[in-house]
């Protein structure tokens, strides 16, 4: 696995980082864009990609420009490495442009022999780094995946070399042809175009490992993983050894990856993060908020008070760490324990006063958990029977979207606990439903039906004003 993303077949992509390992388009696009810069260098568009291709690779793989990036004010918000995806998409078009190059022109000397020097000089940088492969002195196992990585560009070479030299023979026929006053076909051409195309498509179909974004199968479950999914069910989980909030857990499922096992976890990786989780829980715990430049939550739980604050109803802990204050031991899995946090849940209520000034406060009072019959991403559903007035505490992220209704009427909710939410209902049984629409969305479908409609008519109106404006017989 990398990252929390399992492969299918547990193939491993080395130390590096795998957005850089695993961004290719080919020795084929490489090639078709070679012929478009040589081929269209004119071109105002072809210029601009190419310079931007020039840029990027700078960026990827010369370290003196890493450097001076790296120096910049405010460079250290950007990851410069992966300034190999946006080239890859740069080569790609410019890789179309070379392909209605060669769809156009194959049979002009100009382009065969533009083609015929780009493949000869992608063969001789393959010969060099088998050779470097071979000569590095790495572990046998590395030189064996530096040898099969080469086997398909090697495998496209000789297809872009077998185009060139049919094309050829084929612009020679077509002279002869010519000059005996007989009718040259393409077909021969053709075909050598769809060896090339289809060593292409072959290697980006079938090159890569099996990720589980590209196959219709869904992500393999490990004994552990099964075990944890049937404890916790849809309650969430929390970790007690994250050194800091920086860091990211080594327990359970990493939180890039844990939805997808249906696992609820405290802990977030990812840009979007909203900066209250940092701040509130720098206030719920007395502790200095730490930089999000990482866009890494993950807070160690240490007893069952902050627990209960946050919803997190069960805490992971590795083997030999003793368990938060306040918890049940309940299950060990695979050398990592699971305790419980007694009265923890997603929505809790307690009879309303004033909100407590602490999570150590909170837990003083009278506050029990309620039951959830009915939970998703983007909805809630539970029923409330308090004998008084009561306060529920939501442990839902407090973003623009969130809307509530009791037994069919709006109901009010506010922030609560820095980035939580919070309701008051009155005595007696009620149905509560908590829902996810933010305005946001309805207004993007909006614009994107509003924006389909126009693609749909435009053509059509276009048409009619070219047919308006064609000039009469004879004018």
């Amino acid at each position: 696995a990398f990252d929390g993303f399992p492969l299918l077949h547990g193939h491993y992509f080395g130390t590096t980082n795998y957005y850089e390992s695993a961004g290719y388009v080919g020795l084929t696009a490489v090639l078709l864009a070679a012929v478009a810069v040589a081929c269209r260098w004119r071109q105002a568009e072809v210029i601009a990609f190419a310079a931007v291709a020039v840029l990027l690779g700078a960026v990827v793989y010369a370290e003196p420009v890493a450097h001076l990036l790296a120096s910049l004010p405010l460079s250290d918000l950007v990851l410069w490495n992966r300034a190999l995806i946006p080239l890859d998409m740069v080569l790609a078009v410019l890789a179309g442009v070379g392909l209605q190059v060669i769809f156009d022109r194959s049979h002009e000397r100009a382009v065969q022999r533009c083609l015929g020097a780009a493949v000869g000089l992608a063969a001789l940088g393959l010969v060099l780094l088998g050779v470097e492969a071979v000569l590095s002195g790495a572990p046998s196992a590395d030189v064996a995946v530096r040898a099969r990585s080469l086997l398909w560009p090697a495998i496209q070479a000789i297809a872009a070399a077998v185009f060139v030299a049919v094309a050829i023979a084929d612009r020679r026929r077509r002279t002869r042809m010519s000059h005996q006053g007989a009718p040259g076909g393409n077909g021969l051409r053709l075909a050598a175009g769809l060896l090339l195309a289809g060593a292409e498509v072959v290697f980006l179909t079938t090159a890569a490992p099996g990720l589980w974004s590209s196959s219709a199968k869904a992500f393999a479950v490990t004994p552990a993983e099964a075990t944890l999914q049937r404890v916790v069910g849809s309650k969430r989980v929390g970790f007690g050894a994250c050194p800091s909030l920086a860091q990211m857990p080594s327990l359970g499922i990493l939180p890039e990856a844990n939805s997808a096992y249906g696992v609820a976890e405290f802990a977030a990786y990812d840009p979007i993060v909203p900066r209250s989780y940092f701040a509130s829980w720098a206030a719920a715990t007395a502790t200095p908020e730490v930089s999000t430049s990482e866009s890494n939550f993950c807070p160690a739980i240490t007893s069952a008070s902050i627990a209960r604050h946050y919803g997190v109803a069960f805490v992971l802990e590795p083997a030999g760490h003793a368990a938060p204050a306040g918890t049940v031991p309940v299950r060990n899995i695979d050398g990592e324990t699971l305790d419980l946090v007694p009265g923890a849940g997603l929505v809790t209520i307690q009879p309303t006063s004033p909100t407590p000034a602490s999570p150590a406060a909170a837990a003083s009072r009278a506050e029990r958990p309620l039951p959830v019959f009915a939970a998703d991403p983007a909805s809630i559903h539970f029923l409330v029977d308090p004998s008084r007035s009561s306060t529920l505490h939501i442990h839902i992220t407090d973003l623009p979207g969130w809307t509530a209704t009791v037994d069919g009427h709006p109901l009010a909710l506010h922030p609560w606990g820095g980035t939580m939410l919070e309701a008051s209902v009155a005595p007696g049984a009620h149905r509560i439903v908590v829902t996810y629409g933010p305005r946001s969305f309805e207004a993007g479908a909006a614009l994107a039906a509003a924006t389909a409609a126009a693609l749909a008519v435009g053509p059509t109106v276009s048409r009619r004003r070219r047919r308006h404006r064609r000039p009469a017989p004879g004018s």
